[in-house]
Parts: C-alpha cells; sequence; structure tokens
C-alpha cells in the first residue's frame, strides 16, 4: 500500500471511529456508510479550500507550472480551476 493508501484508510478508520463513538450502534455497516458520507463531504470541502488557494496564489501572480508542481496537478487542472473561478464575460445573442 502506498503512504497515501495508508493515510486514506487512517483518515476513514478514524471517522469510523469518530461515528461510532457519537452514536454508538451495532450496525457496522450504517456506520460505515456514515463515515463515507463524512470523509466524502471532509474530501469535498477541502477540495474547495485547495481550490481557492490556487485562485488567489495564480491571481497574486504565481505561474501555472508552479502551482501544479506545488499540489502534483497538472498545469490544465490548475488552468480550469483558475477558469473556474472567473466570470464569465460573454454574453448571449438575445434569441431572434
Amino acid at each position: 500500500m502506498t503512504k497515501t493508501g495508508a493515510a486514506r484508510d487512517r483518515i476513514a478508520d478514524a471517522a469510523v471511529a469518530e461515528l461510532s463513538a457519537a452514536r454508538p450502534s451495532e450496525d457496522t455497516v450504517g456506520a460505515a456508510v456514515a463515515a463515507a458520507r463524512l470523509v466524502a463531504e471532509r474530501a469535498a470541502q477541502e477540495v474547495s479550500d485547495r481550490d481557492r488557494v490556487i485562485r488567489i496564489a495564480k491571481r497574486e501572480g504565481a505561474t501555472l507550472r508552479a502551482l501544479a508542481e506545488a499540489t502534483g496537478l497538472s498545469r490544465q487542472t490548475i488552468a480550469n480551476i483558475c477558469a473556474a473561478g472567473v466570470p464569465s464575460t460573454k454574453r448571449r445573442a438575445p434569441a431572434s
């Protein structure tokens, strides 16, 4: 198992333990599903936070290459993240 895989397993185990402590139950499947939801919610928040920081760094002058190297993401992914944070200036043509 890779370091990343082991880290993810520790996070999942911690989430199951946290939920089991909060809601003691004999329903291990239900606890595992609830833990999966909790981990997914936390992951989504982390991605949102990461994207916000990437957009700030780009706005401050960081290059796509530097951000890609720092995050392990591709330059195209960094470009997509940065573009997603910029409101579109294109307007639709009026319907005729």
